[in-house]
């Protein structure tokens, strides 16, 4: 594909009052020089007007369908809950329009097999919103490593509170913590993370997994009612990379005392240390240190146009990644080498979650009465 024009983006699930599409999408779509936000579907006729109008867009659709076939769209962003991503992607890959879907794309690798192979037949290409490799920090560990600044990696420990999954939520994200739903704390915050993981030390090998539903009782604040967690809410992973490096990942629900977020890489000449307070870092808002040798840990600060395209410069937050991302995703569509990382499409995130899946397999089906709920299940 080759535009001279912004591509005019249509999304559904902007919503007027709040939302991930309005925190991020938005704001990265100003910023950005290749894209135009121009039209929306929303959940309801009052919704999609209301976004329009503040938005000050064009289309306002009747459904995902309509936007996706509305001539002054060219480009779909979809950003609802994932339990209705397979519905509406069903409804505009058909069009084959650029289509970009958050992540996770769908519950599970099976059903996200069947949306890849659909955009395949009607030659939609594809992006998923897997933005944790974007994060101007992860791209400049990326650098640091192929250029030897620790010497050969020996070991990577991952730490994160996943910040929601605890034993509190609110009505609105009180699906999360139902296994069905595909939008557990392992494929949200540790998925998005284990993507970066991933593209920056290569393919895992995994070694072990343990995952647990520490506290299966979920109160909703909101409503007083409370709901059963079926999705865990402990994971534990020890892997190891092609080269033989050890990794160790530990993600827990909730928030607390102690460790947010880390991520810590030993070499044979120094080691890196990514630290920030979510273990959400497709959020960006972390810091990055490191040491040489026996030196002290100092932070290190990514650098404009060499480990991130700089489009988000202005913004702050998760923005600032969406923005990135989006350039990743231009430069896919229009065949332009990039050495500030890729955008993946429906393809890779068909991998991401058939290796999710498995980390989950012990733990995804429902407990029995006479099982113990708090009792972790282990794979070797």
């Amino acid at each position: 594909m080759s535009a001279a024009a912004p591509l005019r983006v249509g999304i559904v699930g902007l919503s007027a009052s709040s939302g991930w599409a309005s925190r991020a999408h938005v704001a990265a779509l100003d910023a950005s020089p290749h894209f135009t936000l121009t039209g929306v579907a929303g959940s309801t006729p009052a919704s999609t007007a209301a976004a329009a109008e503040k938005y000050g867009l064009p289309v306002a659709a009747a459904d995902p369908a309509a936007l996706a076939a509305d001539e002054r769209v060219d480009a779909i962003v979809v950003a609802v809950r994932v339990p209705r991503h397979e519905e509406i992607l069903r409804q505009v890959l058909p069009f084959g329009k650029p289509t970009f879907s958050e992540w996770p794309l769908a519950p599970d690798a099976r059903i996200a097999a069947e949306l890849a192979g659909l955009a395949e037949r009607h030659g939609a290409p594809t992006a998923v919103g897997l933005q944790a490799r974007h994060v101007p920090q992860v791209r400049l560990i990326k650098r640091l490593l192929e250029g030897g600044y620790i010497g050969d990696v020996l070991s990577a420990r991952l730490i994160g509170d996943a910040g929601g999954w605890g034993a509190a939520t609110q009505s609105a994200t009180a699906y999360t913590v139902d296994a069905a739903s595909g939008a557990g704390m392992a494929a949200i915050p540790f998925g998005h993370t284990l993507d970066a993981v991933i593209d920056v030390l290569g393919p895992l090998h995994p070694a072990g997994v343990v995952t647990a539903v520490g506290q299966p009782v979920v109160r909703v604040l909101d409503t007083g009612e409370t709901v059963r967690k079926t999705t865990p809410d402990q994971l534990g992973l020890v892997a190891t990379t092609a080269d033989g490096a050890v990794f160790t990942a530990h993600y827990q629900g909730g928030l607390g005392p102690g460790t947010t977020f880390l991520w810590e890489i030993r070499g044979t000449a120094g080691a890196l240390q990514l630290t920030g307070a979510t273990g959400h870092l497709q959020f960006g808002a972390v810091t990055l240190r490191g040491a040489k040798g026996d030196g002290d840990l100092a932070e290190l600060e990514p650098v404009a146009g060499t480990d991130y395209r700089g489009v988000g410069s202005g913004l702050s937050g998760p923005a600032a990644v969406v923005a990135e991302q989006y350039e990743a995703w231009y430069e896919a569509l229009t065949g332009t080498p990039s050495e500030h990382g890729t955008a993946v499409d429906f393809r890779h995130a068909v991998a991401h979650h058939d290796l999710i899946d498995g980390l989950l397999a012990p733990g995804r089906v429902a407990r029995s009465a006479e099982r113990d709920e708090r009792r972790p299940h282990v794979i070797t």
